[in-house]
């Protein structure tokens, strides 16, 4: 059964001119003072390898990535886009255009993080601690403040969710809970597991992709079923399913 696809509302992006995001970069370049011995030499290749463009068309949230005997850990490092290796890549810009630039890249990257190894919740300290948000070729790592302003960016956008309140701790949705729960219903329709009445435990044993996903979040997935009229709880604990056919 496939997935219905939802007509998306066309937003109107406002147009930049490129000089001007050019410019904007190098100016925030000079700022930063990124030759680390005042080398000017090094300066000058660091703002000649600079475009804008180039940052989003390496984003690698729409590349296809094809599964071999690779491990997807491998898989996610090999694919990394090159701007990784830029040292002012660590550093929050300041005006809104980079901003925006600079969240829309490394929100890309935790994505393929979490998708190609099907990780649905992140340890923030292990994040930081594993390439590319901790870079040794370049020596950079990205700081805590910006990881969470990154990740806060991505709530504001539907997908992530902190889950501690110490921002520990955070769910990655890099399908949201609508998509999922549209996932997850052809495949119990699909399976024959929606002609039988099932507690999450026994849905949690499914070996798929989407059962790794904590139960309070799969609640909240269940949750858009019912309201959908394709399933209902059963009883008042939300631990027993019934599906409509």
């Amino acid at each position: 059964m496939s997935i219905k696809e939802r007509p998306v509302k066309k937003k109107e992006t406002k147009k930049v001119s490129p000089k001007k995001s050019n410019e904007d970069i190098l100016d925030w370049l000079d700022d930063l003072e990124i030759a680390t011995q005042g080398s000017t030499q090094e300066k000058t290749k660091v703002e000649d390898d600079v475009r804008p463009k180039e940052i989003l068309e390496e984003s690698p949230v729409e590349k296809v990535i094809k599964i071999d005997d690779k491990t997807t850990l491998q898989l996610f490092i090999e694919n990394l886009p090159k701007w990784v290796s830029k040292p002012w890549m660590y550093i929050r810009p300041q005006l809104d255009d980079q901003i925006t630039s600079w969240t829309d890249s490394w929100k890309a990257i935790i994505l393929d993080y979490s998708r190609l190894q099907k990780i649905h919740i992140i340890n923030l300290s292990e994040l930081r601690s594993s390439h590319p948000f901790t870079n040794s070729n370049t020596s950079k790592s990205m700081s805590k403040k910006n990881l969470e302003f990154i990740l806060d960016q991505m709530i504001m956008q539907g997908l992530a969710k902190w889950l501690d309140d110490y921002k520990l701790i955070v769910r990655i949705k890099y399908k949201t809970d609508e998509e999922w729960s549209e996932i997850i219903y052809n495949f119990l329709v699909d399976t024959g597991y929606a002609a039988e009445i099932l507690t999450l435990y026994e849905i949690e044993k499914i070996d798929e992709e989407w059962t790794t996903i904590p139960r309070e979040e799969l609640v909240l997935i269940f949750d858009l079923l019912v309201d959908k009229g394709r399933a209902e709880w059963i009883g008042e604990t939300k631990d027993t399913l019934r599906f409509s056919l």
